[in-house]
């Protein structure tokens, strides 16, 4: 089938977890760009779609054809020719924010599930319209958050628990060792139908690429929507899908 619109998920699919992506992806990302519409859809921050990857583009890559959904798709950016449009956001009120972050801690001293274990950087991060947070810190080795939660028990027990003391959020498990919570019904499923009614193209005429779509991986829940789902293993294999989309 030849697919009109590909969604990628960004880490350990176009690059491995929060590093920069490698030239030989930029070169074929370039490509897929020159030929159809393209979304970024994770739940890192705009900044860290542009560090990570964005910025690393060639400057005559067809921008116009990138769409990049940071937080979860709680936010949508567009290239209109000279910068980067903010096309909606669901953004959260310090009200908000900070029943989310109460609850966090709550859960995070209930479980004990960080007793002893290392934190580079921040751990729990007010991005705006989502509150995320990442176990072992924004700035955590690869290999560390790795081992920390390879089959996500950890981390679907706190769900569990977020989700009795958040109902009106969407509490998502995110990357390797991160929960993702946003408002209700503002998920990954969100860019996807944007994306169709925007472009005009039917969700069965998209394709979304993520190395998690298996039942309970964070890219699992945009099989709800009926798009069509290809599961990578990582950055090389995606490099070999997006090859077979062009």
């Amino acid at each position: 089938m030849k697919y009109r619109i590909a969604l990628f998920d960004l880490d350990d699919t176009l690059t491995e977890s929060k590093q920069p992506v490698s030239d030989e992806m930029v070169t074929h990302f370039t490509n897929l760009l020159a030929v159809m519409p393209v979304a970024i859809v994770s739940g890192a921050k705009f900044e860290q779609q542009l560090n990570q990857f964005i910025n690393h583009l060639p400057k005559d890559a067809n921008f116009k054809n990138l769409y990049s959904f940071p937080q979860s798709a709680a936010q949508c950016l567009a290239f209109d020719g000279n910068s980067w449009v903010e096309q909606y956001t669901f953004a959260m009120t310090e009200v908000e924010t900070t029943k989310i972050i109460n609850a966090l801690n709550s859960v995070l001293e209930e479980t004990k599930i960080l007793e002893g274990q290392p934190s580079y950087g921040e751990r729990i991060e007010n991005r705006g319209a989502q509150v995320t947070l990442s176990a072992l810190g924004q700035e955590a080795p690869v290999d560390l958050k790795h081992a920390f939660d390879p089959d996500g028990a950890k981390r679907k027990d706190l769900k569990s628990r977020l989700d009795l003391l958040l109902p009106e959020y969407e509490v998502s498990i995110g990357g390797g060792t991160s929960i993702d919570i946003t408002k209700k019904g503002i998920n990954k499923t969100y860019s996807i139908k944007w994306l169709s009614e925007k472009l005009s193209v039917p969700i069965s005429e998209m394709v979304y690429i993520g190395d998690a779509l298996f039942a309970g991986g964070n890219d699992a829940v945009v099989i709800q929507t009926g798009i069509q789902t290809m599961e990578t293993k990582g950055p090389k294999e995606t490099m070999e899908i997006i090859d077979s989309l062009i």
